[in-house]
């Protein structure tokens, strides 16, 4: 039998921010405090090390908590106040404050100087052993709720994997931070907390159409994406930002973060769907139109074949072949060739390209869950459960899920950083 003040479940980033913060807490008040996190697999810290490409996305340089909020397609309003208590500068500054500087680029996600997750996660795992954190993987919550002997007030059931063996801890305070995993959504539920419906989130499309084929790995910098009808009474904004084709359809950041808003909507039509793409945002059909009217009148360029000779310099060669000939216009037509109707069929085609989605693909950088605890039932003061004293959550686990760029990691921080605080209140109020 074990005995801790603090057990955090989930060694993952807003489980071990806020195992930290409780053990640097009690380090600066003279406090002994026992502070136990367990993982059940044998990683620590695993999507920190594959986030980023490798470089891990610690934050997005956002500094106004109101506009945070408005890159969370679930929880945004709610987190208004954790994000007021700690936000990304306080991001930045805690990790300065323990040896590593965060860059910012010029989309406004910030990485550690040295571009890898591994300074980070070396960061945290160094913190966690300074502030006093004993770390055991292998291990898993099989349930947990109050002691019957009421000594330390909630009692954990776990298995200890490569050992084959089942042991209890007693503890004055847990912390739930396991990401959006199925199985501990049942212990919860199980134990009277409300989850509220998962699904998966930020996620590539599969599209299956002649436009997207044999151009894989091409992409457009600056494009605009949405529905193409706001059905299944879900209404989401339009995506702006770089999409990238791949060999089984769409990806890059407009897609994820439209793939995010859209998460139940694209759930409930069982992920098909049909999205509508402005390849060349912010232009209008209108000026696209009148663009391609004055090279046509050009006395060397409306010579040219129309599809080896792109009017617009951000759409590559290839792609813009495969575009023209999807617009009806032959092969061998050159610029004059081409009435006035085809060519408004062909700006209308590039700024609006309606495209049927099949399926779901997976980005497992940044796959995250929408959907998880209800927030309604936490004290977003501390992230103490209203019901369960003693109990908290933080991370990916509440229903709180943002779009790429930073912010499920910033979602991480806050709410560990504000839930480790909680714990050692309620801790040291009991001593």
């Amino acid at each position: 039998m074990q005995v801790q003040d603090v057990v955090v479940v989930g060694g993952g980033s807003a489980g071990f921010f806020g195992a930290i913060r409780v053990g640097e807490l009690a380090k600066m008040q003279g406090a002994s405090v026992k502070v136990l996190l367990i993982e059940r697999s044998e990683k620590l810290l695993s999507k920190v090390l594959v986030s980023g490409g490798g470089r891990c996305n610690v934050t997005h340089a956002c500094f106004d908590p109101a506009q945070l909020c408005t890159y969370y397609p679930r929880g945004g309003k709610a987190m208004r106040g954790p994000f007021n208590r700690f936000q990304p500068r306080d991001t930045i500054d805690w990790f300065k404050d323990h040896g590593v500087e965060l860059k910012t680029e010029k989309d406004g996600r910030m990485f550690p100087v040295s571009n890898k997750s591994k300074t980070i996660a070396d960061s945290l795992l160094h913190a966690a052993s300074m502030a006093g954190v004993e770390v055991q993987t292998g291990v898993s919550l099989q349930s947990f709720g109050r002691d019957a002997e009421g000594q330390q007030g909630l009692r954990l059931e776990c298995y200890h994997h490569s050992e084959a063996r089942s042991f209890s801890i007693l503890t004055k305070t847990v912390l739930f931070a396991t990401g959006g995993t199925t199985g501990m959504q049942k212990i919860l539920s199980e134990a009277g907390i409300t989850v509220t419906r998962t699904v998966p989130s930020l996620f590539t499309f599969v599209i299956e159409d002649e436009r997207l084929k044999d151009i894989p790995g091409l992409s457009v910098p600056m494009a605009a994406v949405n529905f193409s009808s706001q059905s299944y009474g879900h209404t989401t904004p339009q995506q702006i930002g770089p999409i990238l084709v791949t060999h089984w359809g769409l990806s890059g950041p407009a897609i994820l973060r439209l793939s995010g808003w859209g998460a139940y909507r694209l759930a409930e039509s069982g992920y098909r769907d049909a999205i509508k793409v402005n390849w060349l945002h912010p232009k209008s059909a209108d000026e696209v139109f009148d663009v391609m009217q004055k090279l046509r009148s050009d006395s060397t360029f409306g010579k040219r074949i129309a599809v080896a000779n792109p009017a617009f310099s951000q759409i590559a060669g290839r792609m813009w072949r495969k575009f023209v000939l999807g617009a009806m216009i032959a092969e061998t037509a050159r610029w004059t060739d081409i009435p006035n109707r085809s060519l408004r069929n062909l700006a209308e085609h590039l700024t609006g390209m309606e495209l049927a989605i099949s399926g779901k693909g997976v980005y497992k950088d940044e796959f995250v869950t929408a959907g998880g605890v209800d927030l309604a039932q936490i004290d977003l003061r501390t992230m103490e459960s209203k019901q369960l004293p003693g109990v908290y959550f933080a991370g990916e686990l509440l229903d709180v899920d943002g779009v790429t760029g930073g912010f499920n990691f910033q979602n991480a921080w806050t709410t560990g950083w504000i839930a480790g605080g909680g714990m050692f209140e309620r801790i040291s109020a009991d001593n």
